[in-house]
């Protein structure tokens, strides 16, 4: 699954008109992270305020249908809480 979303993010990323440089941003560091912490079982945690790509469509999709299938999406407000409750 996770070389089939990849395909999409490049196609998207590597669309004519969208000049590519490589931040990484969601799509490499994140993403990547997530991925790994998810199949290790571990309860993962995004904060919705704290990610970004260069490329909004890019950062739509990641946040959208692809980090909430794997990760709780929450904001540092939220953080700030369950810090507080643990």
């Amino acid at each position: 699954m996770f070389e089939a979303l990849q395909e999409v993010i490049e196609g998207l990323v590597r669309r004519p008109g969208l000049v590519g440089g490589e931040g990484g941003g969601n799509r490499k560091i994140v993403l990547s992270t997530l991925i790994d912490a998810a199949e290790r079982d571990y309860r993962v945690y995004v904060l919705t305020d704290g990610v970004a790509d260069h490329h909004p469509d890019v950062h739509r999709i990641l946040l959208d249908p692809v980090f909430p299938s794997r990760a709780h999406l929450i904001d540092t407000a939220q953080l700030a809480e369950l810090l507080k409750a643990a």
